[in-house]
């Protein structure tokens, strides 16, 4: 059972990382907040494909 912890993901060109990254923590923690800093690359495409699976909200800043 996850605990009643949110993970916060900073992210900016993570599109190697990110998936890996989201699937490590998704059974320990209840949510997860991805913060992407403008990324030119995937990461965020590859963070909501995630965010189907999981309650997951991405953020750009």
């Amino acid at each position: 059972m996850a605990a009643d912890i949110t993970a916060i993901i900073l992210t900016k060109n993570e599109e190697v990382n990110i998936t890996d990254c989201i699937k490590s923590i998704m059974t320990i923690v209840k949510r997860i907040v991805v913060v992407d800093s403008y990324s030119t690359d995937k990461t965020v495409e590859l963070a909501n494909i995630q965010s189907k699976k999981w309650r997951l909200s991405t953020m750009r800043y």
